[in-house]
């Protein structure tokens, strides 16, 4: 539950983020937007950044999650709950009639191995918007202060 409440903020956080990656962007000049391109061209793939992103947050939580049906099984014998909804006691609800039992379908009700990995890719993907977001106006704002710099001392 709280990995699902990170990736819903850093979704939350990504669309400012990018409504501001591309004012700065459009506030820009065709020459210093060309030079903003080859930059991002030169960049590391925002698909693979997430790909690698993915990997690593899987392979973390498979091990953690090794860990805890090892002990499980040598502590009772047996491996706990084989669904989510096994292991999670407090369940959020939407509290319309309507949604609550597509909720209980689509999340409470997978398997836990899938809710893992579901869980490590949302957050893979929007740890990489926002990233990726902060990082193009990091360049930006550098581009920027360089350019004017260039300018400056040019004129």
């Amino acid at each position: 539950m709280v990995f699902n409440t990170i990736v819903l903020l850093l979704f939350a956080a990504a669309i400012p983020l990018w409504i501001c990656r591309q004012y700065l962007i459009a506030k820009l000049k065709p020459r210093a937007r060309a030079i903003f391109k080859r930059l991002a061209a030169r960049q590391e793939s925002a698909i693979g950044f997430a790909f690698r992103t993915f990997l690593v947050l899987l392979a973390f939580a498979a091990s953690v999650v090794g860990l805890v049906y090892g002990l499980s099984f040598i502590k009772e014998g047996r491996i706990i709950g084989s669904s989510y909804r096994d292991i999670i006691r407090n369940r959020l609800y939407s509290g319309i009639d309507s949604v609550d039992p597509h909720i209980d379908t689509y999340l409470y009700e997978q398997s836990l191995p899938l809710v893992i990995v579901l869980t490590c890719l949302l957050l893979a993907i929007s740890l990489t918007l926002v990233l990726k977001a902060i990082h193009d106006i990091s360049v930006l704002s550098r581009l920027k202060r360089r350019l004017k710099n260039l300018i400056e001392k040019s004129g």
